[in-house]
């Protein structure tokens, strides 16, 4: 008679098989952990050309708006133009509410009494990302 031991298997995992998974899995996190240590600043990169591009966006607008209706534009037309400007960029100027906390733009200046010329300006962010913006004069 046959008590039913000789038939009987166990069934699961051996503790061999488990370290080797613990070591697999080990390996993976330790390759896997400098890509994210490195999204910070990538994101900083990122929010600043976000910015910029907020900024051409304004700069193309208004000056679209200048040549359709100069009375609706924001008048960029100094001959010492500064990129951080604040009438320009504040509340009554070409972004709303101006800058976003912690951005600042260039301070270069440039002749703005040519409707179409353009200045190159660049946007800092936190964590020294900067991005370009391209300033357009309404003359």
């Amino acid at each position: 008679m046959n008590n039913g031991s000789m038939n009987n298997k166990e069934a699961g995992f051996t503790l061999i098989e488990l370290i080797m998974v613990i070591v697999i899995l080990g390996i993976l996190a330790i390759t896997a952990l400098p890509k994210f240590n490195d999204l910070r600043s990538d994101a900083s990169g990122a929010a600043a050309s976000g910015v910029a591009g907020a900024l051409n966006s304004a700069f193309s607008v208004n000056y679209s708006t200048f040549i359709v209706n100069s009375t609706k534009a924001v008048r960029i037309n100094a001959t010492a133009q500064a990129c951080s400007d604040t009438a320009m960029l504040g509340t009554a100027g070409i972004l709303q509410g101006g800058l976003p906390s912690g951005y600042t733009m260039s301070t270069g200046t440039a002749n703005c009494t040519a409707a179409g010329a353009t200045l190159a300006c660049t946007v800092s962010g936190s964590n020294s990302s900067t991005a370009s913006v391209t300033l357009i004069c309404t003359g």
